[in-house]
């Protein structure tokens, strides 16, 4: 999935909401993307973390709602 035009999308809408006000979370890193080739999103390991979660929400939201 990774380097797709969703995954762009799912990254971008998981930055976005990190910093927003309505995240219970405050990160207090910045947020710095991983090069492509690497296994890690984020160079940040708690942001990283984050993300991954995220992801398994999207994940099972698609499953739920799209039938995929």
């Amino acid at each position: 999935m990774k380097g797709t035009k969703e995954f762009e999308d799912l990254q971008s809408d998981f930055e976005k909401y990190v910093v927003s006000k309505s995240c219970p979370i405050y990160i207090g890193a910045k947020i710095e993307r991983a090069p492509k080739a690497a296994k890690h999103f984020y160079e940040n390991g708690q942001l990283n973390a984050l993300f991954n979660f995220y992801m398994a929400g999207y994940s099972n939201g698609r499953v739920q709602y799209m039938g995929e």
